[in-house]
């Protein structure tokens, strides 16, 4: 090809991506480059977790957010620097954008030390989580992933320790951006202060190192409680069965009308008190893990779910009544175990 001909095909070719490039841009066809994203917020700073811990955020210009806890908390025998670590995401347009994050970069601590002693997991480990940032950008709400396992349970001690998706859980967390702490009141002139020497206790003093609630808790505690209705609403029919015969004067009869109301009776308390925990804000994942395994047949591990929640009754209860209402609780729980 000779050199003036190639150059009338160079010229040619350069009109026609001209005339392409400017026929795209005048039917709106012009490419769009991806910018780096923007947020309305910088979560760097201090926050508070749902437990009181002092956690401290970097949220670089990439939009990667690193939580740290300042200082280390800790967890058994050992302590946690490092919380969670993912880059925040826009999901939605407009008044349905939210931010997330989400991740696999969340270190947990386990909560039950027997499932560390007996089962031997590790304290501290890593896990999934997902959480979303509030409008104003000073809260985080999330929940993290927690392996769920079965057990059984020899002199005390739990056995045969194997992983169970059954019993699978996701466990709430809370971030609060920290701020300026509240004065203290200026006291009245002339006023006294007085502390009162069994303070009662509040979500802020027993739910100090215990998870809150999920809905997947509550939803177990429901179970709890509607088997309890079931089970009331069955002794109060065999009572009635026995009614007629006791009326007339059958001593047998009377008996069993009096042992069927005691047992509706007993299994009413029972059911009030499981009332009583679907109203607290926390409860020990110990209690849920084997509430679960209860409602699902493992009546062996009734009594262990009694004492350990006969304790939390305990803790959660304001003065002496509680040790009261401990007691209540694990005799009535013990006595229908087998039910």
């Amino acid at each position: 090809m000779s050199k003036s001909r190639w150059l009338s095909f160079t010229f040619l070719a350069v009109l026609v991506s001209a005339a392409v490039i400017w026929v795209g841009t005048d039917i709106g066809m012009t490419q769009v480059q991806p910018s780096p994203q923007t947020t309305p917020f910088d979560l760097t700073g201090r926050w508070k977790t749902e437990k009181g811990e002092t956690v401290v955020i970097r949220h670089d210009q990439a939009g990667q957010v690193t939580a740290r806890f300042s200082p280390p908390v800790p967890c058994w025998d050992q302590t946690r620097s490092e919380y969670f670590s993912a880059p925040l995401t826009l999901t939605g347009r407009g008044d349905a954008a939210t931010y997330r994050l989400e991740g696999d970069r969340y270190i947990a601590c386990t909560n039950t030390k027997k499932m560390i002693d007996d089962c031997h997991l590790d304290a501290v480990f890593q896990t999934k989580f997902k959480a979303e940032v509030s409008a104003d950008g000073n809260t985080i709400s999330g929940t993290n992933f927690r392996d769920g396992w079965s057990f059984d349970i020899q002199n005390g001690r739990y056995v045969n320790c194997q992983r169970s998706s059954r019993y699978d859980d996701w466990q709430d967390f809370t971030l609060t951006r920290e701020t300026d702490p509240t004065p203290t009141p200026t006291p009245t002139p002339g006023g006294t202060t007085t502390v009162d020497p069994t303070p009662t206790p509040t979500p802020s003093t027993y739910c100090q190192g215990v998870p809150p609630k999920t809905a997947d808790d509550d939803l177990q505690i429901e179970r709890m409680i509607e088997k309890l209705a079931n089970q009331i609403a069955a002794a109060e029919r065999l009572a009635e069965s026995f009614e007629t015969k006791a009326n007339a004067g059958d001593k047998a009869a009377a008996q069993y009308v009096k042992l069927y109301r005691t047992k509706a009776a007993d299994l009413t308390k029972l059911k009030v008190y499981w009332t009583n925990l679907r109203l607290v804000p926390c409860i020990p994942r110990e209690i849920i893990q084997l509430l679960k395994m209860v409602l699902d047949g493992r009546t062996e591990l009734c009594p262990s779910l009694c004492d350990r929640t006969a304790d939390w009754i305990g803790r959660i209860t304001p003065g002496p009544q509680g040790q009261v209402q401990k007691i209540e609780f694990l005799t009535l729980c013990k006595r229908y175990c087998g039910n």
